[in-house]
């Protein structure tokens, strides 16, 4: 991990730790093929308003995925960091960003809100945005290809369907980084579930499966539900 000016950080790999990615967003694409160069983003903000939030750190992964088809270990990738405090103001690094970006196609967990930081950060430092850019998003292609349309989907719920790994998280933070290769994971897995690329076991597709799945049957917006109902009716009743 190297350390560059403004907190700016990159690592020359990372792996999908995966043995094998939807529609997306202006310009969009409904599956994960089409392209073999991508970068993964994964935002953190200070709040879920675009406009009226600041991006507190954004991280990158970019890799060729086209190399899926050829390769059965690792695919591999090249991650940049940046977490943005105060002396540290965005236009700092802002092509640095963009350059590492380029005409690649862009995926994220949620790509419009992804992209809309990014762009609203770009346009008040007059670079360019990534209006150009093909866009994928990993919650709409889990709810194609799950069939939990319109469900509030987290990169774990994702994994876990897939039988991947997935965190334990609870009400722990996440950061950037860890989000954005977890992300990676499960686009390198839709990349090859949509480009026909064989892997090992066959393709996923049931929901989770031993060790991964989850012992709780609720995701994380429907238990915060649940709690809010049980202390309600806790507090009418004492």
């Amino acid at each position: 991990m190297k350390e560059v000016d403004c907190h700016l950080q990159r690592n020359a790999e990372v792996g999908n730790q995966s043995d094998g990615a939807g529609a997306g967003w202006g310009p969009n694409a409904i599956l994960f093929a089409g392209f073999d160069d991508a970068v993964v983003i994964a935002v953190e903000t200070t709040g879920r308003a675009p406009k009226g939030e600041r991006l507190g750190s954004v991280a990158m992964v970019r890799a060729n995925f086209g190399k899926l088809r050829d390769v059965e270990d690792k695919l591999h990738g090249e991650t940049l960091q940046v977490a943005f405090k105060p002396g540290c103001p965005f236009e700092e690094v802002a092509d640095q960003l963009r350059e590492f970006i380029g005409t690649r196609a862009v995926i994220a967990h949620d790509v419009k809100f992804a992209r809309k930081v990014l762009d609203a950060e770009f346009t008040k430092v007059g670079v360019r945005t990534l209006d150009r850019n093909q866009c994928y998003c990993i919650m709409r292609r889990f709810w194609d290809f799950s069939g939990r349309y319109g469900r509030a989907s987290t990169l774990d719920d994702v994994l876990s369907w897939l039988g991947l790994f997935a965190r334990r998280r609870g009400w722990r933070l996440t950061n950037a980084l860890e989000d954005v290769h977890l992300a990676f994971v499960a686009a390198s897995m839709f990349y090859k579930i949509d480009n026909g690329i064989s892997m090992p076991g066959g393709e996923p597709g049931h929901g989770p499966s031993g060790t991964d799945r989850r012992s709780w049957p609720f995701n994380t917006a429907e238990t915060v539900a649940l709690a809010a109902v049980v202390f309600a009716l806790l507090a009418w009743w004492f």
